[in-house]
């Protein structure tokens, strides 16, 4: 059985629920590392948050992954039980469905992936959270 990976350097779709408020904390992340901790239960991420395009956070968290499909992973954040978190492939499908506002102020070029798109349109953000 095929099971999703996360890979550093790539764009992934976070859903956190509940987010910092009632509501789920959706946004596009960019992974810098991942390392899997007790025989890959637990994974430890390090990556770029990207709620708005003028503002990157970077974050470290560690996650107990609960479920690991082909299209995504389930997990709890450690030493969090209240909230449950799922990555994912990001697309434009998605975008458009939760963060269309991306789309409206950057439009994509017609050749463009989603990976290049995001690498395209954060690369000021993070040039200046790098910095």
């Amino acid at each position: 059985m095929d099971r999703f990976i996360i890979r550093p350097g790539r764009w992934y779709a976070w859903h956190m629920f509940p987010g910092s408020t009632d509501a789920p904390h959706i946004t596009p992340i960019r992974v810098d590392g991942v390392a899997q901790v007790d025989r890959g239960r637990i994974l430890r991420l390090k990556f770029w948050s990207f709620d708005d395009l003028n503002e990157a956070r970077d974050l470290a968290i560690e996650l107990r992954v609960h479920l690991c499909t082909a299209t995504h992973l389930a997990a709890v954040p450690v030493g969090v039980m209240d909230r449950t978190v799922v990555v994912c492939d990001i697309s434009f499908r998605w975008i458009e469905e939760f963060r269309l506002r991306l789309l409206a102020q950057n439009p994509r070029h017609s050749d463009e992936n989603v990976q290049a798109y995001l690498q395209r349109i954060s690369g000021a953000v993070l040039a200046s959270g790098e910095a």
